[in-house]
């Protein structure tokens, strides 16, 4: 099937110019798995010219069903040890093609895993966020949407990199959030700011007014050039929601531009749609215990509606954080009774609240949620089974 119009005819001879020129040697084709991870192979630039434009890649169909080790369980249905693990396939969007411009002579480009007819993949992160835009535009609802993600360089599980290293460099010496700033401008991503917290390593980088789609990506794609970069500094970028000695917990925020808008909207509704799909927003023990997402608040200018606020942790996938955020708002619309039950207060918890929440099942699609509530439960699983240094250096002597 031919992939090519305009914009991507205009990209493709963009990279046909830069292979001729020499300095660009290779393309990432590249997808976001459920846990916002930046996935893909590393293609030689002549070889994607000659074989990707027209044809996909194949990927093992586990990398969107895997945890956060890249482990897969029996419990999820669309790809377990019974499933033979066959191949999905990424088509490039060709319009989308971008200079990877922190990692000289790299460009990427990302698409939506889908099945070998071409159809998205029911648990594929970026099919989940297009669901929902697209059922949103049915009521004539087309958000723009801007965003910061929050991280921190450290240098172990318990240090905070130095000043220098975390972006705070002197004026005579360069850190990799500088690295970082510079490298995401040139490759085209709408950075509205980027600073350095109070505490050593912490940083938050701010993205301008984009569509949906464009703000995922680049909250992905911004994880992916922290963590190279701060490897090339030694030193390693986390997204990590609660650190040792952080001053806060590491979010993504969204606030979403409503357009034309002129129903009134209920925060207290959406406040209590998101807290019974928390797991969507808080995939981790360690984001459970920053305590539950703020609640949004609403910003009222004429024609527009700005819902400001909507938290997810860092660690959480952009594609579905947003998605979710965004259904949420949707489903406050839709004239249902919503019942104002107590959030969950652990993982396990949140997975038994995420399985009967019907409208997170009708907005982002019962194969989704039915493939993430039993990697929720894993996890808790997994923690409750440790016995912690806390609890050694607690009770050991004393019992």
């Amino acid at each position: 099937m031919s992939r090519m119009d305009g914009a991507a005819t205009e990209r493709v001879d963009w990279l046909r110019q830069k292979v001729d020129e020499g300095t660009i040697h290779t393309v990432r084709l590249s997808f976001g798995d459920h846990l916002g991870a930046w996935r893909g192979k590393r293609i030689p630039a002549a070889h994607f010219l000659e074989h990707h434009l027209d044809a996909p890649m194949g990927f093992c169909d586990g990398m969107i069903v895997c945890d956060v080790r890249c482990d897969i369980i029996q419990e999820t249905p669309f790809s377990n040890f019974t499933t033979g693990y066959p191949d999905f396939h990424v088509w490039p969007d060709l319009e989308r093609m971008r200079l990877a411009a922190w990692a000289p002579g790299e460009a990427f480009v990302f698409g939506t895993p889908a099945d070998h007819h071409g159809d998205p993949a029911p648990t594929a992160p970026a099919h989940i966020l297009e669901r929902v835009v697209g059922r949103l535009a049915e009521h004539g609802l087309a958000p723009i949407v801007r965003g910061s993600l929050g991280g921190r360089f450290m240098q172990d599980g318990r240090r905070g990199a130095p000043w220098g290293i975390g972006g705070l460099a002197p004026a005579e010496s360069t850190g990799p959030l500088d690295v970082v700033t510079r490298g995401l401008n040139a490759s085209g991503l709408q950075l509205s700011g980027v600073r350095a917290g109070p505490m050593s390593g912490e940083f938050e980088i701010g993205f301008a007014d984009a569509t949906p789609r464009d703000l995922a990506e680049s909250f992905l794609v911004a994880k992916g050039a922290c963590k190279e970069i701060g490897a090339a500094f030694g030193t390693r970028a986390t997204f990590m929601t609660r650190t040792v000695g952080g001053s806060r917990p590491s979010v993504q925020r969204f606030d979403a531009t409503l357009q034309g808008f002129d129903q009134e909207l209920d925060v207290a509704a959406i406040q209590r749609l998101v807290d019974r799909a928390r797991g969507l927003f808080q995939p981790s023990i360690t984001a459970f215990k920053a305590g539950p997402p703020s609640t949004p608040s609403l910003d009222v200018a004429g024609d527009r509606t700005i819902v400001r606020g909507m938290v997810a942790s860092a660690e959480a996938d952009p594609f579905v954080a947003l998605a979710a955020c965004l259904a949420a708002v949707g489903e406050s619309l839709s004239g249902k009774a919503i019942p104002d039950a107590p959030a969950p207060r652990t993982l396990p918890e949140a997975a038994d609240a995420l399985e009967d929440c019907e409208w997170a099942s009708d907005w982002l699609g019962s194969d989704y949620v039915e493939n993430t509530i039993p990697l929720l439960r894993h996890e808790g699983a997994l923690f409750d089974e440790v016995v912690s240094d806390w609890e050694i250096e607690r009770y050991w002597s004393a019992s």
